[in-house]
């Protein structure tokens, strides 16, 4: 499945000399734009982020993030018959 997600929520930055570390919590809309949900729905999602800064502008950093959504998958009975997959 590909889904689209529009959220907004706060982001907390903190460094120390080279060391960059990112939290953000975000909520909104998530839809389906390709898959098995075509649906709608609210979802939010947290993330955290650690860059190590190797000059100025280029950074070396890992980043993880949790979504979490409220779509539900529609039924293949449901679905037009040109719309199913093999």
């Amino acid at each position: 499945s590909t889904l689209f997600s529009l959220t907004a929520g706060p982001r907390v930055t903190a460094r120390a000399g080279a060391l960059e570390g990112v939290l953000t919590a975000l909520g909104g809309l998530y839809t389906d734009v390709g898959g098995v949900f075509h649906d709608t729905g609210g979802g939010w999602n947290v993330g955290g982020t650690i860059n190590y800064y190797l000059a100025p502008t280029t950074t070396l950093g890992l980043f993880g993030r949790f979504d979490c959504s409220n779509l539900t998958p529609i039924s293949t009975a449901a679905r037009p018959a040109a719309a199913i997959r093999l």
